[in-house]
């Protein structure tokens, strides 16, 4: 028996308190990145956007491959649908410039204007996976480790939901949480 889904998603991450006890959510920083097209990408890319976040590498022969075919599935169910978008920031800038980014992008057959690959100096990519995505693991260094979580951001920038990336059941309930928050 599978219990039933919320209606409404929690808001995750670290929160405070103004003097006046008014609760202050964890939001995303500010970052400026470059996209597989060389062009720049910042947060305010995404505005009044819904999107899925991950980490990779393109030279990944673990997780990656598995999490890859997953958000492919995600991206055919909301191909049309300009409300959300996905980023993929590299934890291999080194090897994952532009050109290689573009690259990999082609082999999969990603739509740009829908799913950015994203790099940038490591140190910004750090900051931005530990302090704006929570994903700790990618935190000290990125040293090609990386979780298989897909975070769920909706369009305040909050995150509402981590999902295994290599999980189907994970991801069908990804799907579910992506319309429930297009759909309020």
């Amino acid at each position: 028996c599978q219990k039933p889904r919320l209606q409404v998603l929690p808001i995750i991450g670290p929160i405070d308190f103004t003097a006046t006890q008014d609760t202050i959510y964890h939001k995303l920083k500010p970052f400026s990145l470059t996209n597989q097209l060389g062009e720049n990408y910042t947060l305010d890319s995404l505005k009044g956007k819904i999107h899925v976040a991950e980490f990779f590498f393109s030279r990944c022969p673990g997780v990656c491959p598995i999490m890859k075919k997953k958000m492919k599935m995600i991206t055919e169910r909301f191909n049309n649908e300009p409300g959300f978008k996905i980023v993929s920031f590299t934890v291999d800038p080194y090897h994952d410039t532009v050109e290689n980014l573009k690259r990999y992008s082609d082999s999969l057959g990603i739509n740009a204007d829908q799913w950015s690959l994203l790099t940038g100096e490591s140190f910004e990519l750090q900051a931005i996976a530990s302090e704006s995505y929570l994903q700790a693991n990618v935190r000290d260094t990125l040293s090609l480790n990386h979780s298989q979580s897909f975070v769920l951001i909706d369009k305040d920038f909050q995150i509402r939901g981590l999902y295994d990336g290599t999980d189907s059941l994970s991801v069908s309930m990804l799907i579910e949480d992506i319309e429930l928050l297009l759909n309020n």
